[in-house]
């Protein structure tokens, strides 16, 4: 009796049968060598998966990996969903890469996990080279993340577009970057804690004092606050180098003072000009401390 078929291995019900119910060979007779009563050690062949679906996998990989490389090229760090995607991603794409070679698919899955892994570590170091991650992640910045959310990412929206015009020098960023700072530092300083306050008011009494001794017109119109960006940049020059250290020091203290004591709720009736109309205020209110200007 024939019980396998030896071309594709298919037990053969039929005790009498010529021909093989699955393939349709035709069967040795039972007094040939070539009878079997044992099914073959040959496995049949398991069907691989197509070429399209893997294509469109392969597809899914590359753009999951291809957009936190983008965003990160703008100073955006990937983030846990980022991660996430890549891992689950790599290991079903190398998963079914190796089975469909007749490879291990767990070998396959570890390859696309740890590829995945790879391109995660590659995007924080784009990012983390980038103009603008170093720039928003220069101090007084990550103190204004904490205060005020919302500014923060105006700021570095801002960053962005101006990194992708060649016309904007890092000076020209600096001036333009004033206007910005400057609502949200006074918000700050009304609400900051005593100590930091008055750490930054002597900051700015021997600021005050080298930008006299340099220029006395210079040192009335800051002062009054009547700042140009060229002035600005002008008194920077005049300062020694622990001055200017001081005061990005400061700024940071007061905005982290004023996050800590209590994080800033905008309301519907501020504006800007209020703002630079306090400063001026403030501003000339310094001027009786005997800075001579």
């Amino acid at each position: 009796m024939i019980a396998y078929c030896p071309k594709c291995a298919t037990k053969i019900l039929a005790v009498d049968a010529r021909f093989c119910n699955s393939c349709g060979a035709k069967l040795p007779p039972e007094d040939s060598g070539e009878s079997q009563t044992a099914a073959p050690s040959a496995k049949p062949k398991r069907k691989r998966m197509s070429a399209i679906v893997l294509g469109v996998l392969v597809v899914l990989f590359i753009g999951t990996a291809a957009a936190p490389i983008i965003f990160a090229s703008q100073g955006l760090l990937p983030n846990d969903r980022d991660a996430g995607a890549l891992a689950f991603w790599g290991g079903v794409v190398f998963y079914a890469l190796f089975r469909r070679y007749d490879k291990k698919g767990w070998q396959g899955a570890v390859l696309g996990v740890a590829i995945g892994f790879a391109v995660l570590v590659a995007a924080n170091v784009v990012a983390q080279r980038s103009e603008v991650y170093t720039f928003v992640h220069t101090p007084p910045f990550p103190a204004i993340k904490e205060f005020d959310p919302i500014a923060y990412e105006r700021i570095q929206s801002m960053v962005r577009a101006w990194d992708n015009d060649a016309a904007i020098t890092p000076e020209l960023k600096t001036a333009k970057m004033q206007p910005l700072l400057l609502p949200i530092f006074m918000r700050a300083l009304a609400s900051t804690t005593d100590e930091a306050l008055e750490r930054y008011t002597t900051t700015q009494v021997i600021r005050f004092e080298e930008v006299r001794r340099a220029n006395a017109g210079d040192c009335a119109a800051l002062v009054m606050g009547e700042i140009t960006p060229e002035m600005a940049a002008r008194t920077k020059t005049y300062l020694s180098k622990d001055t200017l250290k001081a005061m990005t020091s400061d700024m940071t203290v007061v905005i982290e003072g004023a996050a800590l004591k209590r994080p800033y709720s905008k309301t519907s009736d501020e504006t800007l000009q209020e703002w630079l109309d306090k400063l001026k205020k403030l501003s000339s209110s310094t001027n009786p401390l005997g800075l001579g200007c």
